[in-house]
């Protein structure tokens, strides 16, 4: 370490003043909020020890240890700067921008126990399982379920089983629909879609498994989107739908049914179901429902028991894993029938990895909470309290509010949690990281 001081004493003072000077140059470190992060997570870095006049410091970084890159500066002697975790491990130091004196080296190694994020399909729901969207290189029409296909399932460590051989994936459904194309794909065959190709007739298209010793006692939400064409007047009238459960019928869970005229985007009918799970009879017998693309959306809202919970094996009643099967009953050679996407869930919250540019929004949703949750979001006080977040006037505290956008007004981590005010038992905490995103 090269230190020049002017020695306009000598003895003692000039002595002590070599010593203050040495102090204070091994005093500038860096540290990380982090040792190890995932890929786009945020890390926060922060500068301390550098002397008062000190006018802005440098951020350098490198993937290999010899080559360095300045991203970033930032004003005054105490800094903090916000990077998005590349795909491999790196390293960080800083320097008083107008001197060559370097902090110590702070590593991130890469992480691959990442949290889930936020994904939306084709037609711009937020989901967390399967758009249909084949791999990249994978050109076959029947692509094999779920390895071949992209699929969000296995990040919340829940197991997709395909159960039916007559299917193809595809973005075209002339061959079943004819001329009718779901209004959501903005008329053209950009979204794939999972298309029987012969009658459903009664069949089992997957099967969903949740460990048991992951997921027993949540709540959990499964969502479908399916377009039928019935082809004609009078047929179709015993159309069931169902979802069967492995662990029986001893919790009362909930369901909600939509069938609406996809060209006209006007509902024809809703259901909600709030006895134990049964058959649904989706009623589309008649004339109305005839010659028309039927856009058909269901949410299953459910909860994993824990009453006969074994904690030393792992296992509910004997059985390792809950199991949830959806089944189309009863439907006749009368219907097309095309699955746009599936999802399932369990309590939670996704967001989109990596920090939010300050002046921007993060816009986090609460995932798999029960169907009559009342979302209460509430944000972190300097003192350790927690308060109601409120947004543009309005307490964030309501059945309205699954899904928010929070603004973002400084760098670094802010600590926020949600939960269901119905049941203050599940908390599900998370951050926000800002960052500044202005031209260095």
């Amino acid at each position: 370490m090269k230190i020049t001081t002017t020695l306009w004493k000598r003895g003692v003072l000039s002595f002590l003043a070599l010593l203050a000077g040495v102090a204070m140059l091994e005093a500038q470190t860096i540290s990380a909020d982090e040792t190890s992060a995932c890929e786009n997570d945020p890390v926060v870095l922060k500068a301390e020890g550098f002397a008062s006049s000190v006018k802005a410091i440098d951020w350098l970084r490198s993937t290999d240890g010899t080559n360095w890159t300045t991203v970033r500066s930032t004003s005054g002697n105490v800094g903090t700067f916000v990077d998005d975790m590349p795909g491999m491990a790196v390293r960080y130091k800083a320097k008083d921008q107008n001197s060559a004196t370097i902090t110590n080296t702070v590593t991130v190694t890469l992480s691959t126990n990442c949290a889930a994020i936020c994904h939306t399909t084709s037609t711009g729901d937020y989901f967390s399982g399967t758009d249909f969207d084949p791999e990249s290189g994978v050109t076959t029409p029947t692509p094999a379920i779920p390895s071949e296909v992209v699929n969000y399932f296995e990040e919340n460590d829940i197991t997709l089983i395909s159960q039916n051989s007559t299917y193809e994936v595809t973005t075209d459904l002339s061959s079943q629909f004819g001329s009718y194309v779901p209004s959501l794909d903005e008329g053209g065959n950009s979204n794939y879609y999972y298309m029987y190709t012969n009658p459903p007739s009664s069949s089992q298209p997957f099967e969903y498994r949740f460990k048991c010793s992951t997921y027993v006692g949540k709540h959990y939400r499964y969502t479908m989107r399916f377009y039928l064409l019935k082809k004609s007047d009078n047929c179709g009238g015993s159309a069931k739908i169902k979802l069967e459960t492995g662990h029986g019928n001893q919790t009362t869970d909930r369901a909600t049914l939509d069938i609406y005229d996809d060209a006209a985007d006007v509902k024809m009918k809703s259901l909600d179901i709030t006895e134990t799970f049964g058959s649904t009879d989706l009623n589309i017998g008649g004339s109305d429902y005839a010659n028309k693309l039927l856009r058909v959306e269901i949410t299953y809202y459910g909860y994993f028991p824990d009453d006969k919970y074994d904690p030393n094996s792992g296992t509910y009643n004997g059985l390792q894993y809950f199991t949830l099967k959806p089944l189309f009953q009863q439907f006749d050679g009368c219907f097309a029938l095309a699955i746009d996407y599936i999802s399932a869930e369990i309590e939670s919250v996704c967001m989109n990895r990596g920090a939010v540019c300050v002046g921007e929004s993060a816009v986090v949703n609460a995932a798999g909470f029960p169907k009559d949750a009342i979302y209460k979001w509430e944000k972190k006080n300097a003192d350790g309290s927690w308060s109601i977040l409120n947004i543009g006037g309005f307490d964030m505290v309501g059945s309205q509010w699954s899904n928010i956008s929070i603004p973002v007004t400084s760098v670094g981590k802010s600590d926020y949690r949600v939960s269901d005010e119905n049941d203050n038992t599940v908390v599900i905490p998370f951050t926000v990281t800002g960052k500044d995103c202005d031209p260095i």
